[in-house]
């Protein structure tokens, strides 16, 4: 899928998200705090697969602690603030959101897809509603 198809993609997808009905789905906060993973979830279904989930997290002592799901898609990637072209614009935007020190140490993780389950009803509600208005040709 072209930069250009996944702009178009994401536009239609943010006003999908502002809506009524989308927020009803979340059980909790918004898009990038709470929704992450039940959109991340959702884009699979509408990409059919073509992609994968990435999490982000924290670096600390411990490990990397997650905070935000994503959808990646060729070398670009989704998530409710729209299209990043690059894990670095997604650490950037992470950092900004968040209000950490620009010094802040931040990478992917693995996530378990039980902690995805949980939302597979809405799961499947927001990826109808997402393919519902938008006429893109995904494959």
């Amino acid at each position: 899928m072209s930069e250009t198809d996944l702009s178009f993609f994401s536009q239609s997808m943010l006003g999908i998200l502002r809506t009524n009905e989308a927020y009803e789905l979340l059980a909790v906060g918004d898009w990038t705090c709470g929704g992450c993973s039940l959109l991340a979830s959702a884009l699979d279904v509408v990409f059919e697969g073509q992609g994968k989930i990435v999490v982000f997290g924290r670096k600390t002592k411990e490990g990397i602690i997650p905070d935000h799901a994503l959808y990646k898609i060729n070398d670009y990637y989704l998530d409710g603030n729209g299209l990043y072209k690059s894990k670095l614009e997604v650490i950037e935007s992470m950092k900004k959101d968040q209000g950490w020190d620009h010094a802040m140490k931040i990478d992917t993780t693995t996530y378990d897809e039980k902690d995805f389950l949980q939302c597979m009803e809405s799961t499947n509600s927001l990826s109808k509603l997402l393919l519902q208005d938008i006429e893109l040709v995904i494959h």
